[in-house]
């Protein structure tokens, strides 16, 4: 997706679904590090829950106005 060059009118959307991408990505791991017990103390899966949840939300109506209807989960 960081690879494709989008339309300018799309530019905006595009960046701003890269960055929502990489967010969910770095909570993903955080989760991981926290139901695996990792080295470093961070929050606790719980607490990445509320985080995690906004960051798809978001993500999901990126795609949507994107008219990637395909990445959206539970879309037709």
């Amino acid at each position: 997706f960081e690879q494709l060059e989008p339309p300018s009118e799309l530019r905006e959307l595009h960046d701003q679904a890269e960055r929502q991408g990489r967010e969910a990505l770095e909570l993903l791991r955080e989760a991981q590090d926290a139901v695996d017990g990792g080295d470093e103390p961070g929050r606790s899966l719980l607490e990445l829950g509320p985080d995690l949840d906004r960051v798809l939300r978001q993500g999901a109506e990126t795609s949507r106005e994107l008219g990637l209807d395909d990445c959206v989960p539970g879309a037709p």
